[in-house]
């Protein structure tokens, strides 16, 4: 009997997901697998969703290569490449913006993150621009409307996450 596929289905800084879909709701399979994976990463934090197939690495330093490692010494899956789920130019791009997004929202209390950040030095910029007279010249008005798109879209995706399912009630 050959091992069940596992999959990278998401991977930032801090997170990283993988998915085994051949043992979606195999309970007994997932209480063995946390058992292996919490003592080969020490240093995560995991989260097993066995209705879902999935787990959640939190706040450790995974490897990829230790994974598959696991994998196959410990003959619960075998860590593969994903033709559906690999990452876009954009999407890597987006992760570590994203992450900073969040550590600043984190650092600040919840009283700003990164697109209110942007949206502040775009708008001190365009009034140092006016300020220095620079009233013919791009740059103060290129700046405020750099801001209002960074605020803006800021509040349009802020207004639809909150309307959406929390990530915890999706996996």
């Amino acid at each position: 009997m050959t091992n069940p596929a596992a999959y990278v289905v998401y991977s930032s800084t801090e997170r990283v997901r993988i998915r085994i879909p051949e043992k979606r709701g195999d309970l007994d399979y997932f209480v063995n697998l946390r058992k292996v994976l919490t003592e080969s990463f020490k240093d995560s934090h995991l989260q097993l969703n066995p209705t879902t197939g999935s787990v959640l690495f939190l706040n450790g330093s995974f490897k990829r290569e230790k994974l598959t490692a696991i994998g196959k010494e410990s003959r619960l899956f075998n860590l593969e490449r994903d033709p559906d789920h690999l990452e876009t130019l954009a999407q890597r791009v987006a992760s570590p913006l994203s992450d900073t997004s969040r550590n600043l929202d984190i650092l600040s209390g919840g009283k700003i993150n990164l697109p209110e950040l942007l949206f502040l030095g775009l708008l001190a910029t365009g009034i140092y621009e006016i300020v220095r007279g620079n009233f013919r010249t791009p740059p103060w008005y290129t700046a405020f409307w750099y801001a209002f798109g960074v605020f803006s879209k800021s509040m349009i995706e802020k207004e639809l996450g909150d309307r959406r399912p929390s990530e915890a009630a999706s996996n």
